[in-house]
């Protein structure tokens, strides 16, 4: 009997798990500022084509098929799992520190990893005076300076990301964004890493809403439709490597009584 039922049924178990792992933490993110939700990727299991010398085999002017080989056919394979990074809806909050992103960029943070990147908007004011993400990391100006607020009462944040204090301008926040951000990494706290060394950061033409805040851009109808499913899958493959063991099973006694 062909074990290829079961090795599908068990690749998909494992790969419906590592989506179930996903699909749960963007429902877990989803009140979580300028979260970014993730999707997963199934690896194509094409058949690999062996061109043989076959001019000895073939009759005159008679052309032969070559020969397919298939590579991991029984297997259901994730190929990667990647960040969707689609805008959020902004929302309304009067807070002077919140800001969103409108368009496609991100915040520089300075952090002990180094220089990482944000769309959350959070912000408050360090005991030193300095304008920080809600884990305290300081935010970076044009300059890649940290941002003293200094003791303003009053901060008041430009579209372009110009820094007033009291009415006078301080500095410039740095939006900046890539090419490619298929390489952004996310390392956690609503942080990402550029790991592509190659990928330099290009000024970003988004715009800056001061007393607004970017909303997860996790659909809580979609991912829950998306959970059920999954849950369904993986109880079926379940039940096809129960089915398959339980053949096996049968086979073996049914092979003892043989003679």
């Amino acid at each position: 009997m062909s074990d290829g039922g079961l090795y599908t049924a068990m690749s998909g178990s494992v790969a419906t798990s590592k989506q179930l792992d996903i699909t749960s933490n963007n429902l877990a993110n989803i009140n979580t500022t300028g979260y970014k939700k993730d999707k997963t990727i199934f690896k194509d299991q094409l058949a690999k084509i062996e061109f043989e010398d076959i001019n000895e085999l073939q009759a005159e002017n008679v052309e032969m098929p070559p020969r397919v080989l298939p590579i991991d056919k029984y297997n259901v394979i994730i190929d990667d799992n990647f960040t969707e990074f689609t805008q959020g809806m902004l929302e309304k909050t009067n807070n002077m520190l919140d800001i969103a992103i409108n368009g496609n960029g991100f915040l520089k943070v300075k952090t002990p990893k180094g220089i990482l990147y944000t769309r959350d908007g959070s912000f408050t004011r360090s005991k030193e005076g300095l304008l920080v993400t809600s884990d305290g990391y300081p935010i970076l100006d044009e300059n890649d300076t940290e941002i003293d607020l200094e003791n303003s009462k009053k901060v008041t944040i430009n579209e372009d990301g110009t820094i007033y204090l009291d009415k006078s301008k301080n500095t410039k926040l740095a939006i900046k964004t890539f090419n490619d951000l298929s390489k952004l990494e996310k390392i956690g706290k609503n942080l990402f890493k550029q790991t592509n060394k190659n990928e330099q950061e290009i000024e970003s033409k988004a715009t800056v809403l001061q007393g607004f805040l970017e909303s997860s851009n996790v659909s809580p109808v979609q991912e829950m439709v998306n959970l059920i499913s999954l849950h369904r899958q993986f109880e079926l493959n379940g039940k096809t490597i129960e089915s398959f063991s339980e053949m096996d099973k049968k086979a073996t006694s049914d092979l003892g009584r043989i003679g």
